[in-house]
């Protein structure tokens, strides 16, 4: 896993996730599919998610990865390595 080395430094001025924090940190499966999609959509993805992981982020929706839904360690660590090399090829 390659993680951007300033993924803690970029801003996010304009990012669509703004003023939404209801929808990234609601536990409710359609609203997390709804925060999921803005994500995918967005140009911060892929830094966003490399600075939740920095950060350990375990709460929450970052990067189109919902953190809050995690079964077991393994299962989360096995998705976020899949994650990584659909983003990086």
């Amino acid at each position: 896993m390659k993680i951007s080395e300033d993924s803690e430094e970029q801003s996010f001025k304009d990012a669509p996730c703004l003023g939404l924090t209801e929808i990234f940190y609601n536990y409710s499966d359609k609203q997390a599919l709804v925060a999921e999609k803005i994500c995918n959509e967005c140009k911060y993805q892929k830094p966003c998610l490399d600075g939740a992981i920095v950060r350990g982020e375990f709460n929450g929706v970052w990067g189109g990865f919902n953190f809050s839904n995690q079964r077991s360690r393994a299962e989360f660590v096995k998705e976020l390595k899949w994650i990584y090399q659909m983003m990086n090829g």
